[in-house]
């Protein structure tokens, strides 16, 4: 239910604003996806895994929140003027008005420090097993970011950022109320200063191993949309954009298999953990091929359902973006399963192929189109499967006999 509402909220903005209005909205989306991950760093896959070597800090997961804590805040310092310097650039691209402009800068800051903030306190109570509190957390939060969206969009048609601002709300309810639960729900005596070391040097090791590899495969999936936002190709974008209202089931569906798994993964023996997590990731990638098939049998109803006429007839099209967004979603589990796990290898087969398959699309397809897009978005999802499945299918660089020590790969 929490993931039909966002999917609900993406359908009536397609549907309630202008092509110039959703094509702004897409670019805001589309940098925020991508400075959240930045700011995120691996460091939630980071603090499960500590947590798992050292069963104790169950019942003491503030250091871990702690110190997690000072690398996202350095973080966030780097990627917010990051953020709004290139979503100025794009906005100011599309001829979207100063005033809306300053309005979508202010809002990612916000939504990113809320991000940053809320994915460490919900990791914490998955660390201390409060699945009462992360639930309830979560259907609040979808709560806040949907119902105003649903309301106001029919009934007053009112800019597309009013959306964003409703999510920005949210992430801020959901930190109020984690910091809550999490305080009274939760026992923290002080750490010595050795465990702080381990923490922190663990977690910095993860981030600077994940944070490059998490950020390309991020990055790519959004690159369609920030180059034609780059571009200027405003009609465009705001097409594949609404293709992609489809597509974003996919990551949703991702994102819970990977919240729901990961801690399960994180405390099973290594070999076992393995063979759980390469089971899951087939299991979704037959699932969402088979999701493309049913919609592609049925693609003239899916398509009436968005409401535009723009994208009549795109069978094709959304076929392709579709099938981008399956193998996407099955590099989101493995990898995010893996992460868990504490495996980092092949991760540097990522950067080297993406940016092959990548130059190669862009000089063999005529990306400004509708079709040329939806085969840039496609393509791009390849070099995440890739090293997913080297990464499944091969046992992790460090020795079982690690994960009993935060000295090194968590």
């Amino acid at each position: 239910m929490v993931q039909l509402l966002g999917l609900l909220v993406g359908f009536v903005v397609v549907r309630e604003t202008s092509s110039v209005d959703f094509a702004a909205y897409t670019l805001a989306l589309a940098v925020l996806t991508v400075s959240g991950v930045a700011v995120e760093a691996g460091l939630a896959g980071g603090m499960l895994s500590v947590a798992h070597q050292q069963p104790e800090l169950r019942h003491r997961s503030r250091i871990l929140v702690n110190r997690a804590l000072r690398i996202r805040r350095l973080l966030s310092a780097i990627v917010i003027p990051a953020a709004i310097t290139t979503l100025t650039i794009l906005l100011t691209r599309s001829r979207v008005s100063t005033e809306q402009v300053i309005i979508y800068s202010a809002l990612i800051a916000l939504a990113i420090l809320g991000i940053a903030m809320n994915g460490l306190i919900l990791t914490g109570l998955r660390i201390a097993r409060r699945d009462r509190s992360f639930q309830a957390n979560n259907i609040i939060g979808s709560a806040l970011r949907s119902i105003p969206v649903l309301i106001l969009f029919p009934l007053f048609h009112p800019p597309a950022f009013v959306a964003l601002g409703a999510a920005v709300m949210s992430y801020f309810a959901q930190l109020l109320l984690g910091l809550y639960a999490y305080r009274s729900t939760t026992v923290h005596p002080p750490a010595e200063p050795e465990i702080i070391r381990n923490i922190d040097r663990s977690l910095k090791l993860r981030a600077r191993k994940l944070l490059p590899y998490n950020l390309l495969l991020v990055a790519q999936a959004q690159f369609a949309y920030l180059l034609l936002g780059a571009l200027a190709a405003t009609v465009t974008l705001a097409t594949v954009a609404a293709l992609g209202r489809y597509a974003a089931a996919y990551s949703v569906g991702a994102t819970i298999i990977v919240s729901t798994f990961a801690p399960i993964v994180s405390r099973m023996p290594p070999d076992r953990a393995r063979r759980v997590a390469a089971t899951i990731t087939g299991l979704v990638f037959a699932a969402s091929i088979l999701g493309v098939l049913t919609i592609f049998v049925t693609a003239n109803f899916w398509l009436r359902l968005l409401g535009t006429p723009t994208v009549t007839g795109m069978r094709a099209e959304l076929t392709l973006i579709l099938i981008g967004a399956a193998l996407h979603a099955t590099a989101m589990v493995g990898g995010g399963l893996q992460d868990a796990i504490g495996s980092v290898r092949w991760l540097w087969v990522y950067g080297p192929a993406a940016v092959t398959i990548t130059t190669i699309t862009l000089l063999m397809t005529q990306f400004l189109t509708v079709t040329g897009a939806s085969v840039l978005i496609l393509v791009g999802s390849l070099p995440g499967l890739v090293v997913t499945i080297l990464r499944v299918v091969t046992k992790p660089a460090t020795a079982p006999a690690s994960r009993k020590s935060t000295e090194g790969d968590p």
